[in-house]
């Protein structure tokens, strides 16, 4: 009955009252069902100012998850990606590349967890290892001459480290298109993934160009470049690549950078703007007014949410996992 108010968000507040016993508590019954509790977890985070049953609801799932998680069995990540990424072996052929497959593997499942996802969630995890190597290689390692261009038809001038980044990068799209081929799927959407990481990439350069000539550009120059640094405008297209609902109108809405995406993105750079985070809830509530389907939108939802728990407290939970 809980993922009946996460699916209809939009229900009138007056729904959750069914959860609560006579004396105005949320029922112990409740505790018996885990996806229940992190579905109803979910629904509450759309609330607004003045929601005060949503306030009750996060602080009565917040604890008893918390509870709960530790008597949990471990789960396995899934085989195939930690092959990929030690038959890569990155981080032994490139000394900066930092080790993170797991923390890529968190990001992914924090943006869906449903067993029917499972194939998405390998695809995104895989985008977010790359973005993690080439981030570090225009951020630390690479001259400009180097970072200047990437060209398909001029590789073999490349030095060795951007050969192997270039070249890894193709084979992964090569992978994308296959596996989309083999699935059920309405809509080829690779070409849009691409298109993404060339922009980011791009984006990477100027950041680059601008810490090694000393450069400071206006502040709106670079919001707008940081915005796509973020990576949250790959990511978003990355994460509809295993969705069956993924549409050609969805990735053009995507590729459009539509508000709810550009508050996002703003929380990934601002987080502690409490404004934007109000933005992004009015675009998911007011979504009856359009035709985007709530699926398309739930990747941006939780794409959002992650940033805060990876950088709390102005720790960097990517690099200091720990």
């Amino acid at each position: 009955m809980f993922q009946v108010c996460y699916n209809k968000i939009f229900c009138e507040l007056d729904h959750f009252n069914q959860f609560k016993d006579n004396s105005g508590k949320f029922k112990e019954t409740l505790l018996k069902e885990v996806k229940g509790l992190l579905n109803l977890y979910e629904a509450a985070q759309v609330r607004k100012h003045g929601d005060e049953i949503l306030e009750e609801a996060v602080i009565f799932t917040k604890e008893h998850l918390e509870k709960i998680a530790p008597k949990l069995s471990s789960s396995i990540i899934e085989k195939q990606l930690r092959r990929w990424w030690k038959d890569l072996d990155l981080a032994s052929k490139l000394s900066y590349v930092r080790d993170r497959i797991v923390e890529c593997y968190f990001w992914a499942i924090g943006v869906y967890f449903e067993p029917q996802y499972s194939r998405a969630r390998i695809m995104l995890a895989k985008c977010v290892a790359m973005i993690s190597v080439i981030d570090g290689t225009y951020d630390s390692y690479g001259t400009l001459d180097e970072l200047e261009e990437w060209d398909v038809s001029e590789i073999d001038r490349l030095p060795i480290y951007m050969k192997t980044i270039y070249a890894t990068l193709l084979d992964l799209f090569k992978e994308y298109d296959m596996d989309v081929k083999k699935q059920d799927i309405s809509f080829h959407g690779v070409y849009f993934v691409k298109k993404a990481m060339k922009e980011i990439v791009r984006s990477y350069y100027n950041e680059a160009q601008c810490f090694i000539k000393g450069k400071s550009p206006p502040f709106e120059e670079y919001l707008s470049n940081a915005l796509i640094t973020g990576t949250y405008y790959l990511l978003a297209p990355a994460s509809l690549l295993g969705m069956k609902s993924a549409s050609k109108a969805s990735f053009d809405w995507m590729m459009n950078k539509p508000k709810i995406l550009v508050a996002s993105a703003l929380i990934g750079r601002v987080i502690d703007d409490v404004a934007t985070y109000k933005d992004l809830n009015k675009e998911c509530i007011i979504k009856p007014t359009n035709s985007t389907p709530f699926e398309i939108l739930k990747p941006i939802i939780n794409l959002t949410p992650l940033i805060d728990v990876v950088y709390k407290n102005n720790e960097d939970g990517y690099n200091n996992p720990k």
